[in-house]
């Protein structure tokens, strides 16, 4: 059974009470104080003052930096309590404000949800979203800065994980790039003497099929299908004629008079397609996957961090929006 302290002085009173306002019982120290403001007239520093007398007399406990609770083996009987209709109507408004406050943030997080998509080891063919598009999206809702708050309040870290995780994503697009970069100037190589420029966001992007061909290399046996696949291909992809242009594939269309230019880099590009499947090329490849993989089971926890804060009833915090 708590044992009973009698409170009669009116800030320590004010003080108490502002964790009613906390569905957790863990309250931030300046929205300990901002509360008590409400109630009584004093300065912060002399509330601040007095939180920690009470923390020193274990009134209250002193949970975390700059976090505190009441202490369970106590309950509270408040003497001579004042019956204050301005500071009842006041704390009510409080409290309907953090209510109507903490839904929209509720809608940042949602939105932050339903953007998140999962990371991905293929380069977007059909020019889909980069990481830099995907933490955009996330992002984008107005309150979305607002997060940071509130959302440590209630003992999550799930906003520094989100910013280590953006450097991640960040350095996956990194990889992305290098590795495109590297095969894109081994392909160009190939056909060395012709004048073309690769379609970039079209469905026959040379270097990024192949791209998406090597690191496919890491899924094991369905990888090496897709990449048989598309060597019998290009092995069976004949040069065409059509005008004053001769066409290989989808893939490149130059003017007939360099069709041994074309023939030469088609031989070339073929043997390089070869080899892709060794050296430095699959190195990145997998690093890319591996990449891929360690940032998915982060994801993941990110999202049961957020779909948990989803079911608190109210998010604590000192923000602009509750001055």
């Amino acid at each position: 059974m708590s044992e009973e302290k009698n409170i009669n002085d009116p800030m320590e009173r004010a003080i108490i009470k502002s964790f009613d306002l906390s569905d957790t019982g863990i309250l931030k120290r300046e929205t300990i104080i901002k509360s008590a403001k409400i109630s009584i007239e004093a300065n912060e520093g002399a509330i601040a003052k007095r939180i920690e007398e009470l923390t020193k007399n274990e009134y209250l406990i002193h949970t975390s930096r700059g976090h505190y609770k009441k202490n369970p083996d106590y309950s509270f009987k408040f003497i001579d309590e004042p019956c204050s209709v301005v500071a009842n109507k006041s704390k009510n408004v409080l409290k309907e404000e953090i209510r109507e406050h903490t839904l929209n943030l509720k809608d940042a997080i949602r939105t932050w949800i339903y953007n998140f998509s999962e990371p991905c080891k293929e380069y977007p063919l059909d020019g889909g979203k980069l990481s830099s598009d995907i933490i955009h999206a996330c992002e984008s809702h107005v309150l979305f800065p607002d997060l940071t708050n509130h959302l440590p309040n209630l003992c999550s870290t799930v906003c520094s994980d989100w910013e280590s995780y953006k450097k991640e994503l960040e350095e996956l697009d990194d990889l992305k790039g290098t590795l495109l970069r590297a095969l894109g100037g081994e392909i160009r190589n190939c056909f060395e003497g012709l004048k073309f420029i690769f379609p970039y966001n079209d469905q026959y992007n040379l270097p990024e099929i192949v791209y998406n061909i090597v690191v496919g290399l890491q899924a094991g046996q369905e990888g090496y299908d897709s990449y048989e696949n598309a060597l019998y291909w290009l092995r069976n992809t004949h040069i065409q004629e059509q005008s004053d242009h001769i066409f290989w594939g989808e893939y490149l269309t130059v003017p007939a008079k360099n069709r041994d230019l074309l023939e030469k880099g088609v031989s070339e590009f073929i043997t390089f397609f070869e080899n892709a499947v060794d050296g430095e090329f699959n190195d990145l490849g997998r690093d890319i996957v591996i990449k891929v993989d360690s940032l998915k089971r982060k994801r993941d926890k990110i999202i049961r961090e957020l779909d948990r804060l989803l079911k608190y009833t109210s998010f604590p915090g000192e923000c602009e929006y509750l001055r």
